[in-house]
């Protein structure tokens, strides 16, 4: 049986927990992580996960992490902007004036002595998308783990009031920050845009792309067919199964488990066909629907769903213009991972 690599898609961060759950199916992912950015801690404390950094060419220039600073000191000084306005103007789409202008301005008079201006310097842009929405990504995580504990922690109303039980239901069906981003493509758009830029080049013209966000899809859908809705009736490019979930375990508990799990035939014969799927897409997803429609996981403890879309080069969505700035993922197959 062949290894079954993925890269992860558009994030440069992946946490321990997203690590293991895409773990239990592929057998390594790489992580792609624009310059002067930190490698995900997961990375050095398991095998399988890789770290790839943008060609030389596309280099931001040695006063990147300044002007990345003086950005958070923008925000800092306009309470009332976020990171998610940063991604709106970069687009061009649904930020208001005040905001485009306002950002733009900041970054040519924080641009000093580059010798092309931040708001020309297009490779500096994208690597500006991927520290902030990297620093997004963190922030969401640290509110799910604290999200957490809320939900396993005790109330301290519990057997004094009658109405207990409501209480602890208040966070235990609080859905988690993680699972996307508040808003749409205005917000994704960009960060696909930027990721491609650095990272599209490095592409084969076939592989697995791997998000933990549905909105990636959603957005990735509508490019490819006009396809909004993902979860509506799936087409010959795609497929959804569950799989077996081994983010509980420790770390170094991943690679042989997941050689153990494949001694069951079933999860061997949907790996054969994934495996499949570079050679002959349309025919290997049209027999993992029919094997993952005959999939049932109730012997094992826990499960996620992974979609999997392919992107048939010659069905993207616009004109030229949008159809070259996605041509890296033509190709590909996009799988997107839920817990």
């Amino acid at each position: 049986m062949d290894d079954l690599t993925a890269n992860l898609f558009p994030h440069t961060y992946l946490g321990e927990e997203g690590a293991k759950r895409v773990l239990s199916l592929f057998d390594s992912i790489t992580i792609c992580v624009p310059w002067y950015g930190e490698p995900p801690r997961v990375s050095g404390r398991i095998n399988g996960v890789s770290i790839k950094y943008p060609p030389e060419s596309l280099h931001p220039g040695k006063g990147f992490l300044s002007l990345l600073s003086e950005y958070r000191n923008w925000i800092n000084q306009h309470a009332d902007k976020s990171t998610l306005d940063f991604l709106k103007a970069s687009r061009d789409r649904e930020a208001d004036e005040e905001t485009t202008w306002d950002i733009r301005r900041s970054l040519r008079r924080m641009g000093g002595e580059q010798e092309t201006p931040p708001a020309e310097n297009i490779p500096l842009r994208w690597h500006m998308i991927l520290h902030l929405a990297r620093e997004l990504e963190e922030q969401r995580e640290e509110a799910d783990q604290v999200l957490k504990r809320l939900k396993h922690r005790k109330s301290p109303l519990e057997g004094v009031l009658d109405e207990d039980s409501e209480l602890k239901s208040l966070f235990e069906d609080l859905p988690g920050f993680s699972e996307g981003p508040p808003a749409g493509s205005a917000e994704i758009a960009p960060i696909l845009e930027a990721w491609l830029g650095l990272f599209g080049g490095n592409l084969g013209p076939r592989g697995f792309l791997v998000t933990v966000n549905p909105a990636v899809m959603e957005e990735v859908a509508e490019l490819w067919e006009g396809e909004k809705d993902f979860q509506g009736p799936l087409g010959e490019n795609m497929v959804t199964f569950q799989w077996p979930d081994l983010s509980s375990l420790h770390l170094g508990e991943i690679s042989e488990a997941r050689r153990a799990m494949l001694e069951d035939d079933r999860l061997k014969q949907i790996r054969t066909l994934l495996e499949a799927v570079d050679e002959d897409p349309r025919g290997a997803l049209k027999r993992l629907q029919e094997e993952a429609h005959k999939l049932t996981l109730d012997e094992y403890p826990k499960a996620f769903r992974a979609t999997l879309r392919y992107l048939d080069p010659d069905l993207v969505e616009g004109g030229p213009q949008e159809a070259g700035r996605f041509k890296p993922l033509g190709g590909k197959v996009l799988v997107l991972i839920r817990g």
